[in-house]
């Protein structure tokens, strides 16, 4: 990659040109300089299809449906032709007024007929709705909502946030967020937009690289979670609230393992976590970082998003 550091100068950073600052760009490099360019390894586009199905589920169902993702995602072992699976809970007013519904995507990176099977004892989980398309992979984020355009990525907002690494879901813990989502929404319907989304990926890359290779120290974790809770302006008598929400809500995310110390990934930092918690609680990592924070920044010139040296 081609980086622009603090002091202006351009340099090229790889494994044999500043092999130091490559290890550090790669999980945190948001705290060293601008890239402005870079190579990647990539793989030809065949313009074939994906297969995403979308569920909607009522709280009936809800704790069936977690023990089966469960079983479909695995510990970090999901087939990579399983591209993710994400749920979502957020109210639906076609569907009940007073209950969140609970809206899960399965992407196959295949045909409908090879990924039916593997859906079917979601299907017999009394969904509300079931709708199934066949997509081009620049589509997907677009059709789930996570386009620089879309719903989650609302600019120009106040965006409550929270959120909580995991490696499997917590049946319980689960129903808590969800019972929890339904007491607040009773209280304020009017927050009724607010989401929370969990993100179960297929990780089998991410764990063939040792962790100690780069910056990013979180190749264990298997599932992203996200809270939030989006206001028209910084004042909003609401915000304290919402605070209050999202604190409970991953405090319950946490709760459910509580052999684990609690991660947050850092591209979905809000910036109240711990810097263990964004950057790897072994000791070395931060000191390590710290020390090429002095050497290729020693101004703390980078320091406007999740800064490893908070600015003075």
């Amino acid at each position: 990659m081609n980086v622009v550091l603090a002091d202006g100068s351009a340099i090229r950073v790889n494994e044999k040109s500043h092999p130091d600052l490559w290890w550090a760009m790669r999980g945190a490099g948001h705290n060293f300089g601008i890239v402005t360019s870079f190579e990647s390894r990539i793989w030809p586009d065949n313009f074939k299809s994906y297969f995403v199905r979308v569920y909607q589920f009522g709280s009936s169902s809800l704790d069936a449906l977690i023990g089966e993702v469960n079983k479909f995602q695995g510990v970090g072992t999901l087939d990579p032709t399983w591209l993710a699976s994400f749920g979502l809970y957020t109210m639906n007013t076609t569907l009940s007024k007073t209950e969140a519904t609970i809206i899960w995507v399965f992407i196959y990176d295949g045909a409908q007929k090879d990924a039916e099977p593997v859906l079917k004892p979601f299907d017999q989980l009394r969904p509300l709705s079931v709708d199934d398309f066949n997509v081009p992979y620049k589509s997907i984020n677009n059709l789930i909502g996570g386009a620089v355009d879309g719903s989650l990525c609302q600019p120009d907002k106040t965006h409550i946030i929270g959120t909580a690494n995991l490696q499997t879901y917590n049946v319980t813990s689960m129903r808590a967020i969800y019972d929890l989502y339904n007491q607040k929404i009773s209280q304020q319907p009017e927050l009724g937009g607010t989401r929370i989304l969990v993100e179960g990926y297929a990780v089998k890359a991410v764990r063939s690289f040792k962790p100690e290779d780069s910056a990013f120290p979180q190749r264990d974790e298997y599932i992203l979670t996200y809270f939030d809770v989006t206001f028209n302006s910084t004042d909003d008598p609401r915000i304290g609230f919402a605070t209050e929400w999202r604190d409970q809500t991953v405090a319950l995310w946490n709760a459910g393992q509580p052999a684990r110390k609690p991660t947050t990934y850092v591209n979905y930092a809000a910036g109240y976590e711990s810097l263990e918690a964004r950057y790897g609680f072994e000791p070395w990592r931060l000191d390590r970082l710290r020390k090429l924070k002095k050497k290729y920044d020693p101004k703390n010139r980078f320091a406007w998003y999740n800064p490893i040296i908070p600015p003075r």
